[in-house]
């Protein structure tokens, strides 16, 4: 959250969730003037079909946020390392990494009225609670994207979410801070790949990708 205040500036962030507060160190310091909480229920069912799967909640829960507010949407995970305000101008902005069958959804942006959401909304009518990232990414990736390119502003290695490259930039490759700041508009940490458990006094000397110095580029 402190690179999209710090990198992209909002003015105003939306933090959507089903708990009355929250809580925390990190939150406690948070300077939380252009920062609201918007309660949101987590989805149970979708088309009569019951939502076996918290991700798939938390899938659902995106694409309803963005039809009913616009703007960007981004996982709690994401770290933005420049404006993305170059994206607003398309009807919908998605990732969809070379080499891949399905887009990743770590990052998007949408006029709340882009007839993608709507399409990609509607496909959930087939939702298949047994298979991962069908609905959220091979779907919209394969039946709609595919035969109607116009309907989104695609972006491959500008939104790092791809999860090889991402992991590899981040925590075992360390680049120049120009090249990555000019190159890149959003990374995407996936907690699982980290190679340690990283704190405020680590990540101070962490050298052995980027993250160290995306970190120490916002931190006080």
């Amino acid at each position: 959250m402190k690179s999209v205040l710090v990198n992209h500036q909002p003015k105003t962030i939306f933090i959507h969730t089903d708990q009355n507060e929250l809580f925390g160190e990190f939150w406690n310091r948070l300077n939380k003037t252009n920062i609201k909480l918007l309660k949101a229920k987590k989805p149970e069912s979708i088309f009569g079909k019951k939502i076996s799967k918290i991700q798939h909640a938390a899938d659902i829960a995106r694409i309803r946020i963005l039809m009913k507010f616009g703007g960007i949407y981004l996982d709690n995970d994401a770290v933005v390392i420049q404006k993305l305000d170059k994206f607003l101008k398309y009807e919908m902005t998605v990732a969809w990494p070379k080499g891949q069958r399905h887009i990743e959804i770590q990052c998007l942006i949408a006029h709340r009225d882009a007839r993608f959401l709507k399409l990609w909304y509607k496909s959930y009518e087939n939702y298949n609670a047994s298979l991962w990232v069908f609905n959220s990414g091979v779907v919209p990736a394969q039946e709609i994207i595919k035969p109607n390119p116009a309907l989104v502003h695609l972006v491959s290695d500008e939104f790092m979410v791809q999860h090889d490259e991402s992991k590899y930039l981040l925590y075992h490759k360390r680049i120049p801070e120009k090249e990555w700041r000019r190159k890149y508009y959003v990374f995407h940490l996936n907690k699982r790949w980290q190679t340690m458990q990283f704190n405020e006094q680590n990540i101070r000397t962490y050298n052995e990708g980027c993250f160290g110095d995306m970190a120490r580029a916002v931190l006080p």
